[in-house]
């Protein structure tokens, strides 16, 4: 089944601190921009123009080459379609959602 990406996604604000861990004071990105483009997929920050490459390591999950243990794991819902996002650096995670 495809990834259908091409969207943005806004972080989840309703998950409390505590467990957002370290991300929540170094990653604080009110959204994302996420494409695919020549087999690439690619993020950044929404607005901003700019975005870089992720790697995949499994079908659903990435790596950013640029942030190192950045790794990026898209929800799908039943169809498909990405739902949400999490982005993990070590024991810290930030959530992002479709709005």
């Amino acid at each position: 089944m495809p990834l259908r990406l091409d969207q943005m996604l806004r972080q989840y604000a309703a998950v409390p601190l505590a467990l957002q861990g370290a991300l929540a004071d170094v990653f604080d990105v009110p959204a994302l921009d996420v494409s695919v483009a020549d087999g690439d997929v690619r993020m950044g920050v929404a607005g901003t123009g700019r975005s870089g490459r992720l790697l995949p390591v499994s079908p659903n999950r990435f790596v950013s080459p640029d942030v190192d243990g950045l790794q990026a794991e898209f929800q799908r819902d039943a169809w498909g379609d990405v739902a949400g996002l999490v982005l993990k650096l070590g024991d810290a995670r930030a959530y992002y959602l479709q709005p």
